[in-house]
């Protein structure tokens, strides 16, 4: 009976070396040309998901695939196709728009939804830092006594000039949108364009777009702008061609206004 006992157990530790591994889902980020690619923080690039097997998984984690992100590093913004493979039923292909958020430290990163989680390869990209970021903190040396109270006293003018401002602002803005009839909306959001010249207004703008987008005439103007934003809103720094790219891209909305509402 001990003769026959020892093979059996040896049988089966080999059994489970072998089919052990069946469960176990894999997963890698490919670019689209085939080749290394190099990429900055802030940087939106297409690239393809590859995650096998997966058949028996995917309609577990569909919905969570279309927010997929890679811990704070990656993220993806936009899907543009999510099939299994022609030649591998088992592989799930995903091809999408992403953003670089930070640079990883290492190319293997984690995707995790319910109890599944997935270690995607990304040796088929350089990614670097953007320049200028500041990877230690700052240590002052510590000021004298008289120092520290001038330095209180200045940052609390300064903080009552801004409040003040922004008080300002807020009252400027709700008195001119009072002193407008409904009628007038269409003629409100127009100004509003119009002041487009900073990053911050830009993007203020970019964040309130669902109360002037329904006066879009044409969608290709439109679509020219969400593109161009989308390309830079993740950008730590603007250079100055891509602010005026902002701004004039912008302004181009208000001439496409129509006469009647319309959602887009």
């Amino acid at each position: 009976m001990t003769t026959g006992f020892l093979p059996a157990v040896l049988l089966l530790i080999f059994l489970t070396n072998v089919f052990g591994d069946d469960n176990v889902v894999s997963g890698k980020i490919t670019g689209m040309t085939g080749k290394g690619e190099t990429f900055s923080e802030g940087d939106v690039f297409e690239a393809k998901v590859l995650i096998w097997p997966f058949l028996n998984q995917y309609e577990y984690h569909q919905e969570a695939l279309k927010s997929f992100s890679l811990e704070e590093y990656v993220k993806l913004l936009k899907i543009k196709k999510m099939e299994f493979s022609k030649n591998n039923s088992e592989l799930l292909e995903i091809t999408g728009i992403f953003v670089l958020l930070k640079k990883p430290v290492t190319d293997e990163l984690m995707w995790k939804n319910l109890d599944l989680v997935i270690n995607f390869k990304m040796d088929a990209f350089v990614f670097s830092q953007t320049a200028g970021r500041i990877n230690e903190p700052i240590v002052l040396s510590q000021p004298q006594d008289t120092k520290i109270s001038a330095q209180y006293v200045i940052s609390a003018l300064l903080f009552m000039l801004v409040l003040l401002g922004s008080v300002f602002a807020i009252w400027r803005r709700k008195k001119l949108t009072r002193s407008l009839v409904p009628n007038d909306e269409k003629q409100f959001c127009k100004i509003i364009l119009d002041h487009c010249d900073t990053r911050e207004k830009i993007e203020r703008i970019y964040q309130e777009k669902r109360k002037w987008e329904k006066y879009i005439k044409n969608l290709a103007v439109y679509d020219e702008y969400l593109k161009c934003i989308n390309q830079i809103q993740y950008k730590k720094n603007w250079s100055s061609y891509e602010l005026d790219l902002a701004v004039n891209t912008t302004k181009k909305l208000k001439e496409s206004f129509m006469e009647s509402e319309r959602v887009v």
